[in-house]
């Protein structure tokens, strides 16, 4: 049996993501992956223990993202990349890094871009944060490097309303079904030693804004005994089929799908000390 993973939405190709940082330069209010009370930052080693349990179950992935957080601020960054490419380029598709542009791109970095044949993609925020000459001066940068690079300009992003409101979207399991499928956040992340289905439930179990009940998240370390069915729970995990009928978080997280109303002005910035409650503050 070959676990090839190709889940693709509106906006992404398929991806798998690792978070290098967890956070930011820019910490937009809405930006879940900017909330978290402390300081966290993989290493390659972590990175490397994360593909190797995935690897020995899946066999190839469409593409591979990295972001944080601002993943240029993680020195080790140049390492994992290289790590990656070296164990496992026939099995990855391509490798993308997402960076708000805020961070001048190192040399080291670069190099191993071209070497290993690693995408960039700017996320523009510059309507609503002043940062236009440092932006200006990584486009050039990376111009001049001749990495391939692209950029996004965003001036409104989906609101997930969580973890500030935790109040249930669905009245039954099989309508929180449905709203955990139309979600369209795009891309599954790996990351401690598990796999989680997208970004806002790796920042909720990282943060503690969310205690996860079992089958939320694919535990890698542990086998269902056999490749085929540990291939097979990825795969069904991945599809968004899973023993409990939705991910338990889903059904306060109003998401990225098209049933979500909530609209709010991209990369708004959080005042310091606005940090939202942890789950075990509201208990």
């Amino acid at each position: 049996m070959v676990l090839e993973i190709s889940r693709g939405s509106r906006d992404f190709p398929d991806v798998f993501v690792h978070y290098f940082k967890m956070y930011v330069e820019l910490p937009g209010l809405q930006c879940f992956h900017a909330i978290l009370k402390e300081h966290y930052e993989s290493s390659a080693d972590e990175v490397m223990r994360d593909m190797e349990l995935l690897f020995q179950r899946v066999d190839y992935l469409t593409s591979y993202f990295v972001f944080g957080g601002e993943p240029l601020l993680n020195n080790q960054l140049p390492e994992m990349l290289s790590c990656l490419y070296e164990k496992y380029h026939d099995r990855i598709g391509y490798m993308q890094i997402i960076s708000n542009g805020t961070v001048l791109p190192s040399d080291e970095l670069l190099d191993v871009c071209k070497r290993c044949d690693v995408k960039i993609r700017l996320s523009d925020y510059t309507k609503q944060v002043p940062y236009q000459k440092r932006l200006q001066d990584v486009k050039e940068k990376l111009d001049q490097s001749g990495v391939d690079w692209s950029m996004g300009v965003y001036e409104t992003w989906l609101a997930l309303r969580f973890p500030e409101k935790k109040e249930p979207i669905a009245k039954t399991p099989e309508e929180a079904k449905k709203h955990m499928l139309a979600c369209s956040m795009g891309c599954h992340i790996i990351g401690d030693g598990k796999l989680y289905y997208c970004g806002a439930l790796c920042s909720a179990d990282r943060g503690g804004f969310w205690k996860m009940r079992a089958g939320d998240y694919v535990d890698l370390t542990q086998s269902e005994g056999s490749l085929k069915a540990d291939k097979l729970r990825i795969l069904r995990y991945c599809l968004g089929d899973v023993d409990q009928k939705f991910i338990s978080m889903c059904n306060v997280c109003w998401g990225a799908g098209p049933d979500n109303p909530y609209e709010v002005i991209a990369g708004i910035q959080m005042k310091k000390g606005n940090e939202m409650k942890r789950s075990s503050d509201d208990e």
